[in-house]
């Protein structure tokens, strides 16, 4: 007997919002046409010239990991969402976005968010967070104080692991409501790091609010069929 599955907690698709930091939607729609337009998806307008392949990477070393601010990679940021799913991701975001198959974005580096919360226990005197945040600072100082060749392998291991693992490790706090804009769970977050770069074959799909359709249909009549309303 064949039995077939299926499950609509995930997305074949992987959405990237554009502009939430942005006052206002008329902003939001130039910069979803500049991104469109442009073939470039980034995390600035200054970070948009970078080659492609380059990555930055800021660490603070004075900040915590817990927190999400120790180690800050440039990168573009997507969810993994069903698109009847995206009422809490819009509301935090804004409701103008791109999608492209999931294989376009893991072929072009991007992998998921391994999600941790803070305040788990990590022992019956030590919460998850307060446990990596002890050993960043203690592989920190490893790191920093090391000589000679082991300065080389613990610079090596360093990178690597800036790279590959920290720049996608990210704590939440689970005590929070699943529409809190901090309770970064319900993002089911793949990153890439540094920019993508993209053709209009790429794109599955664009995500824009219903007011903004004639608009968009006169402005990027080759993305007609591939309009969702939100």
């Amino acid at each position: 007997m064949t039995i077939s599955a299926s499950q609509n907690y995930i997305s074949e698709e992987l959405t990237h919002f554009v502009g939430a930091k942005l006052n206002d939607d008329n902003s939001r729609y130039h910069l979803l046409l500049e991104i469109l337009r442009s073939g470039c998806l980034s995390n600035s307008k200054e970070n948009a010239v970078l080659p492609s392949g380059m990555t930055q990477l800021e660490i603070n070393e004075s900040a915590k990991l817990s927190e999400n601010e120790m180690y800050i990679p440039q990168m573009v940021c997507f969810c993994d969402i069903p698109i009847d799913q995206l009422s809490i991701h819009v509301s935090k975001y804004g409701k103008f976005g791109i999608g492209f198959s999931k294989d376009f974005i893991v072929r072009n580096g991007g992998i998921p968010v391994h999600y941790i919360p803070k305040e788990a226990p990590e022992s019956t005197s030590i919460s998850k967070g307060q446990f990596y945040d002890t050993k960043a600072v203690d592989f920190m100082n490893y790191w920093q104080n090391s000589k000679g060749n082991m300065k080389e392998v613990m610079t090596e291991i360093h990178t690597f692991l800036a790279y590959n693992v920290f720049a996608y490790v990210k704590f939440f706090d689970h005590f929070l409501p699943d529409d809190d804009p901090g309770n970064y769970y319900f993002e089911r977050e793949w990153r890439i790091l540094g920019n993508l770069e993209f053709t209009d074959a790429n794109v599955k799909r664009v995500f824009v609010p219903r007011e903004f359709e004639k608009r968009f249909q006169k402005d990027c009549p080759h993305y007609c069929d591939r309009i969702y309303l939100l």
